[in-house]
C-alpha cells in the first residue's frame, strides 16, 4: 500500500542492505508507516489492515512471517507480522509498519526511520512465541504477566479481567480499544492501556471459523452516553475506542 509522508527541508540519502543465509533474512534500510486512511482496508494477503495491530508490508517475505524491526536511531524494537506487499516508493524504504508498530518505535513524528529487520519465524513455525517474549519492546509488567500465566485463558472463550480472572459486567456498555487475531498484538494493546493508568481493562476471547480472536475492552458503563463521554476522556491520553455492548 502507498502512503504519504513529509520530510523537512534538505537532502536525505537512503540506502538498503540485504543479507541472506539458509535460515535467516536480514535487511537494513528505512521504514515508513501506513496512513490512517488505510485502516479497515483489505491488504494483498486478503487480511484487513488494522492500525492497532503489530503488522507490516514487505516486498518479498511470505505472508504471516514474523519480523523483528529495530529502530537504529534509538534501538527500540518490535515484532510485526507480514500481511501486505510494499513499500514501493523507492528511496531505500524496505518496510511499511502499522501505526501501532511505528508508535512503539517512536517514529510517528518523523514518519520515517532507519531500521534493521530480521526474520523471526516463517509461516507455520512455532518458534515465534519465544522470540516475542525475548525481543519485543513491550516488557510485561506484573499485571500482564498474570494474564500470560493464566492457564488456557487465551484458548477459552469468555470475558476476563486484565489479570486473567473470569469477568461478568454489571453494566451493558464498554469501550472497545482493539480487536485482534494475534495474541501478542492483543497483549501489547492491553499493556499500553495499563501503562496509561487504567485498571478496568478486559479481554474477550472469541472462537469462530476455527480461529481465536481477542477484543480489548475498557470500563463498564450503565448507558451508551456515559461510555461515549469516557471515549472523549481516554482520547486525551492517545487511546482510540468505540462503544461496545457486552
Amino acid at each position: 500500500m502507498r502512503k504519504i509522508f513529509f520530510l523537512g527541508v534538505g537532502v536525505v540519502f537512503f540506502y538498503s542492505f540485504v543479507s541472506y543465509a539458509q535460515s535467516t533474512y536480514k535487511e537494513k534500510g528505512y521504514a515508513t508507516y501506513y496512513s490512517d486512511i488505510f485502516h479497515g482496508r483489505k491488504t494483498a494477503s486478503g487480511q484487513i489492515y488494522n492500525k492497532n495491530e503489530m503488522v507490516c508490508a514487505h516486498k518479498k517475505l511470505p505472508f504471516n512471517s514474523y519480523v523483528k524491526v529495530t529502530n537504529l536511531n534509538n534501538q527500540k524494537t518490535v515484532i510485526v507480522r507480514v500481511i501486505d506487499r510494499g513499500p514501493y516508493g523507492g528511496n531505500g524504504c524496505i518496510i511499511d509498519l502499522s501505526r501501532a508498530a511505528a508508535k512503539e518505535l517512536d517514529m510517528l513524528q518523523s514518519g520515517v526511520a532507519r531500521v534493521a529487520i530480521e526474520l523471526v519465524s516463517k509461516p507455520g513455525k512455532d518458534n515465534v512465541t519465544d522470540a516475542i517474549k525475548k525481543d519485543t519492546v513491550i516488557i510485561p509488567t506484573k499485571d500482564t504477566l498474570k494474564v500470560n500465566q493464566a492457564e488456557k485463558w487465551h484458548t477459552t472463550p469468555g470475558l476476563y479481567t486484565y489479570d486473567g480472572k473470569p469477568f461478568r459486567s454489571k453494566f451493558p456498555y464498554g469501550i472497545q480499544i482493539g480487536y485482534y487475531q494475534n495474541l501478542q498484538s492483543a497483549l501489547q494493546a492491553l499493556q499500553s492501556v495499563l501503562n496509561s493508568g487504567y485498571r478496568k481493562v478486559f479481554v474477550q476471547v472469541i472462537y469462530k471459523q476455527e480461529q481465536y480472536f481477542y477484543r480489548i475492552l475498557l470500563g463498564s458503563y450503565e448507558n451508551e452516553q456515559v461510555a461515549r463521554k469516557n471515549i472523549a476522556e481516554i482520547k486525551k491520553k492517545g487511546i482510540e475506542g468505540v462503544v461496545y455492548k457486552y
